[in-house]
C-alpha cells in the first residue's frame, strides 16, 4: 500500500513528528481529560442528588412519626387543634408521595392507615402505644434504607387489611340479613282468647215460672 507507506514515512520525518507532538497528542489529551472530568462531575452530581433526596426523605419520615405520636393523644386533643394536626399529617403524607423513591405511594398509604388506626385506638382510650409506635418508625426507616423490599411488605399489609375489611362488611351484611324485626299486631285486629273447654259444663238456665194469684 503506497499511501500507507508514505504516511508512515511522513510520521517518521521531522515534519510529521512536529505535527504529532504539537497538535494530535494535545488534542486527544484534552479530549480525554474533558471526558474524564465530565464523568467525575456526573458521578458527584448523582451523589449530591442522592444525598439531598435522602435528607428530604428523612425529614418526611420524621414528620410522619410526629403525626403518629400526635395520633396517640387524639382523644384528648382539643377540637381546635385537631384540624391543625390533621393538616400536618396530610401534608406529610403528600410529601412522601412526591419522594423520588420506589414505592413512595404505597408507603404513604400504609403510613396513613397506621395513623388512622392509632387515632381509633386513642379514641377507645387505649394507653399502650410504645409497641405500635416503635414498629411504625422501624418500618419507615427500613423503607428508607431498602425501599423495594419494604414496599413489597407494605403492599402485602394493605392487601391483607383490605381483605379483612371486606370480610367484616360481608359478615355485618349477613347479620343484618338474618335479623328479622318483630311483627306488630294491628290495633283493629280481633283479639282471640283460647279458653279451656275440657270438663266445663254449660250453665243450666231455668225459665222463670209465672205466679198465679
Amino acid at each position: 500500500m503506497p499511501a500507507w507507506d508514505a504516511f508512515l514515512q511522513w510520521l517518521s520525518s521531522d515534519a510529521g513528528a512536529a505535527v504529532l507532538s504539537g497538535a494530535v497528542i494535545p488534542f486527544f489529551a484534552v479530549l480525554t481529560a474533558g471526558l474524564l472530568a465530565a464523568a467525575i462531575a456526573r458521578g458527584g452530581m448523582r451523589r449530591l442528588m442522592a444525598q439531598r433526596d435522602g435528607e428530604i426523605a428523612a425529614g418526611v419520615i420524621a414528620a410522619l412519626v410526629d403525626s403518629a405520636h400526635d395520633a396517640t393523644s387524639w382523644a384528648t386533643t382539643p377540637a381546635g387543634e385537631r384540624s391543625l394536626v390533621d393538616r400536618q399529617s396530610t401534608e406529610a403524607e403528600l410529601r412522601m408521595r412526591l419522594l423520588p423513591l420506589p414505592g413512595a405511594d404505597t408507603a404513604a398509604e400504609w403510613a396513613s392507615h397506621e395513623v388512622a388506626q392509632l387515632r381509633r385506638a386513642s379514641s377507645a382510650y387505649s394507653t399502650d402505644f410504645a409497641g405500635p409506635l416503635g414498629v411504625f418508625r422501624s418500618r419507615l426507616v427500613e423503607w428508607h434504607r431498602k425501599p423495594r423490599k419494604a414496599t413489597r411488605a407494605f403492599a402485602a399489609d394493605l392487601a391483607r387489611w383490605a381483605s379483612e375489611e371486606r370480610a367484616d362488611e360481608q359478615r355485618l351484611q349477613h347479620q343484618q340479613d338474618d335479623w328479622l324485626p318483630p311483627r306488630e299486631v294491628a290495633d283493629d285486629s280481633p283479639l282471640l282468647l283460647d279458653l279451656p273447654t275440657a270438663g266445663v259444663r254449660p250453665a243450666r238456665v231455668e225459665a222463670p215460672t209465672a205466679t198465679i194469684p
